[in-house]
């Protein structure tokens, strides 16, 4: 792969990665979806968290079921206790566990055109207009970014991202 269609891919990849992040936290309000469901005190950053590490199912990595909107206390404790944290999502998010642990995702390399997974994360994105405005900077870095590169992308990467 050459160093031009590798950076944007890299780029393309950070970019889904930023609206992955924004709607997991934005549908639920910026908020702490552990609070008060375990015995730790909420920080005030909230951040993105997989339920199943990227690593060990990477098509799930943008998949909106395999997020959670919590404070970056919960995420810095349960990314040091993996077993407590599979104990806590089977029961807050049965279904959402049992979508992502499934046997069609573990383990698998991501094949998805990440295209097409950017263009559905940035249309989840904008139903959130208020939040989005909120962020507007960063949002328009990223239009601009694949305004520019749209074609590029296309030709250079064809179906296959990964």
């Amino acid at each position: 792969m050459n160093r031009e269609k590798l950076k944007t891919l890299k780029t393309l990849k950070a970019h889904c990665a930023f609206l992955w992040s924004f709607v997991i936290r934005v549908r639920v309000g910026f908020r702490c979806e552990l609070h008060q469901k375990d015995h730790l005190k909420c920080g005030n950053e909230i951040q993105a968290a997989h339920i199943v590490m990227k690593s060990i199912a990477p098509r799930t990595r943008y998949d909106l079921r395999n997020g959670r909107s919590i404070c970056s206390v919960h995420h810095k404790y349960y990314t040091h206790r993996p077993e407590f944290w599979a104990q806590m999502c089977m029961r807050l998010w049965p279904e959402d566990w049992k979508h992502v642990t499934s046997d069609e995702w573990m383990g698998v390399k991501n094949s998805d055109n990440l295209d097409e997974i950017f263009q559905f994360l940035w249309e989840e994105a904008l139903q959130y207009d208020t939040e989005r405005k909120r962020m507007q900077n960063g949002f328009d870095s990223i239009t601009s970014w694949y305004t520019e590169n749209y074609d590029d992308i296309n030709k250079k990467a064809g179906p296959s991202h990964e």
